[in-house]
């Protein structure tokens, strides 16, 4: 169900992300990050990477788009370099009758994506190049909004393939020295109205403020545990 807006953004952030001045003005949240000075920064790398999709919850969509649907959440390791690790977590949700989706209502894929870069530095820097390449190549009317209160900077935007009953929502966090990336693909009977769209883009900023302390302590558990 999802379409690979995510993917196509991190190959397009590899080639923007050096052209990119570390000093860029950025979209601040105003609340205190745990680590935000230079060094390796709060989030270390799990050892158990995919096994941290399992972590993550999706009850902040249950009013919006529903619960999940299936019993495990698809987590794929999309890549490792030197400068970071990412995985990728997917998860589809829909409200459900007797336990099958009932197609009347709004149902969505929602995609996690957890970028662990090697230092606070770097992720802050890889910050505002991948919100220029959101603003330039994959926001609708060009648009970024700021989102105060989720990690120590953030944005959102809707993707400028969304039309009618088809929407793509994106929000992007950075906490110390891991960038968070939220993005829902949902799909109505209905076009949606405004008022859905900020629901939805409530409801995932909901969801990556929940994220963010499980990812932390997933560094610490065993791996598998």
């Amino acid at each position: 169900m999802t379409k690979r807006h995510l993917g196509r953004a991190t190959a397009a952030l590899l080639l923007a992300g050096t052209a990119v001045a570390c000093g860029s003005s950025t979209e601040r949240t105003g609340s205190a990050d745990i680590a935000d000075s230079a060094g390796p920064g709060a989030f270390a790398v799990p050892a158990g990477l995919t096994a941290t999709c399992g972590l993550l919850g999706y009850g902040s969509f249950s009013d919006t788009l529903g619960t999940p649907t299936g019993t495990d959440t698809l987590g794929d390791t999309v890549s490792g370099t030197d400068r970071e690790k990412t995985v990728d977590c997917r998860q589809d949700v829909a409200h459900q009758a007797n336990g099958t989706a009932d197609l009347s209502k709004p149902q969505g894929t929602v995609e996690t994506q957890l970028a662990f870069w090697r230092d606070v530095d770097t992720a802050k820097s890889q910050f505002p190049a991948e919100r220029t390449v959101a603003r330039d190549q994959l926001a609708k009317d060009a648009a970024t909004t700021p989102v105060p209160g989720v990690g120590t900077e953030a944005f959102r935007y809707l993707n400028k393939e969304s039309i009618g009953t088809a929407g793509t929502f994106v929000l992007v966090v950075r906490q110390s020295n891991l960038i968070l990336t939220v993005q829902v693909t949902a799909l109505g009977t209905t076009p949606f109205t405004d008022r859905q769209h900020t629901e939805i883009f409530d409801r995932m900023a909901d969801h990556a403020k929940a994220a963010l302390p499980v990812v932390r302590r997933a560094a610490t558990a065993p791996a598998g545990s």
